[in-house]
């Protein structure tokens, strides 16, 4: 090796990026994490017991994430329900959240919603807040890919999942 490819090695070397978290152990989520992934139900369910939602032209609710971008809201919280089930049954929590998916029921149905039952709800995101603030956030970001990778799946139709699924097969040949 020549001079100039040692010093080449030892700039890239130094260039490096260091992890901002250590690998070794569990890495809580810090609490402007927790509120990233937990504000927008939040206020959604906040809303719901003022009363004072918005809705697109059809009538459905919708919701702001952190960004200010708008939503459905109940496919969205039906999707953070899926995940947050498929993270606490790889932690083997015990936490019930069929209550918010009645209450999305409910809010497709264009039912009325009353304040104990958003309560109820509340109550069960504070659970699943706490038991978040304990687990390793890489471990749940890989959870949450898998459950997007499996909602993908059965969002599309049978032959294209099957297709999609055989590409995914010959990939890793």
């Amino acid at each position: 090796m020549n001079r100039q490819m040692r010093r080449e090695a030892a700039r890239a070397k130094r260039m490096e990026m260091k992890p901002r978290r250590n690998w070794a152990k569990i890495n809580r989520p810090m609490l402007h994490e927790v509120e990233q992934v937990f504000a927008p139900i939040d206020r959604f369910l906040r809303q719901l017991i003022t009363g004072f939602v918005y809705c697109t032209k059809a009538g459905a609710p919708v919701f702001s994430d952190m960004e200010g971008d708008l939503y459905e809201a109940t496919p969205a919280v039906r999707g953070f329900v899926s995940a947050f089930e498929r993270i606490t049954a790889h932690y083997q929590l015990e936490i019930d959240l069929t209550p918010v998916l009645k209450l999305c029921n409910k809010l497709d149905a264009g039912m009325p919603v009353n304040e104990a039952h958003v309560d109820l709800c509340r109550s069960l995101i504070d659970q699943c807040r706490t038991a978040y603030r304990n687990m390793d956030v890489y471990q749940v970001k890989s959870l949450v890919n898998t459950e997007l990778i499996d909602l993908e799946f059965k969002r599309l139709k049978p032959e294209q999942a099957i297709r999609a699924g055989a590409r995914a097969d010959e990939a890793h040949i």
